[in-house]
């Protein structure tokens, strides 16, 4: 029997996936309701970006937490967010994880997306910024959570901006979490939703990893990771 709810939610995946690679159709994703505000326009004073589950969320807080009301664009895990910053002479920030770790949360997160897809996506997002990874501030997952003031502070020095940045201890760690949990409840999501490590979480991407690693494309994900990697702070 048709899943159609699987068959919806893979198809908007796919659209935006489209729409956030294309020049002509970028403008388009402001249909997408709440995705206007997290756009890149003239006005955006930083794009964070990166695929799903790189840590997308504890930056963006992260740099909320030191730099309070400046328009960030964020969380459409689209490329023409990163050429539109470019472009616009934005300071930009990609993170970067690997594919192994971000596709499998990214499947525990949502069970009705393919595995194809999502390893597409993965691949396409990186594949489309590829050639200006050299222009932009690359930061790889351990390091956003480890030291997001050094990611600030590499920002400040490319672009010759001056966001502050600090020193993360153990009352910014929780202050960020907490901001993480509520928004976590505000949209009355399952524990496996948070974007916080978990056991749990953990536990259930060892379900999907075996596939991922199978699957024919996957050499490319790990490929484009490595080429990223080697330019992150």
């Amino acid at each position: 029997m048709l899943n159609y709810s699987k068959v919806y939610k893979n198809t908007r995946y796919w659209t935006r996936n489209v729409l956030g690679s294309s020049k002509l159709l970028y403008g388009c994703l402001s249909l997408y309701g709440s995705f206007k505000d997290k756009m890149v326009d003239s006005n955006t004073n930083i794009c964070i970006e990166g695929f799903p589950r790189s840590a997308n969320s504890f930056m963006v807080n992260a740099f909320k937490l030191w730099n309070p009301g400046k328009q960030i664009a964020h969380h459409l895990h689209v490329s023409m967010q990163v050429h539109n910053s470019l472009q616009y002479n934005i300071p930009c920030i990609v993170l970067v994880r690997h594919p192994l770790d971000a596709i499998s949360s990214l499947l525990i997160v949502d069970k009705s997306l393919s595995l194809r897809l999502a390893i597409q996506s993965y691949v396409s997002f990186y594949s489309n910024i590829e050639e200006v990874k050299n222009k932009v501030v690359v930061a790889e997952f351990s390091k956003v959570i480890s030291e997001p003031g050094k990611i600030i502070e590499s920002v400040n020095q490319l672009y010759q901006s001056n966001f502050f940045a600090d020193t993360i201890n153990d009352d910014h760690r929780k202050e960020i979490f907490l901001a993480l949990e509520k928004v976590h409840k505000q949209n009355k999501q399952p524990k496996h939703l948070i974007a916080i490590p978990t056991k749990e979480k953990d536990i259930l991407k060892q379900e999907v990893k075996k596939d991922i690693l199978s699957h024919p494309i996957y050499a490319k994900a790990v490929e484009l990771y490595k080429s990223f990697q080697s330019v992150s702070i």
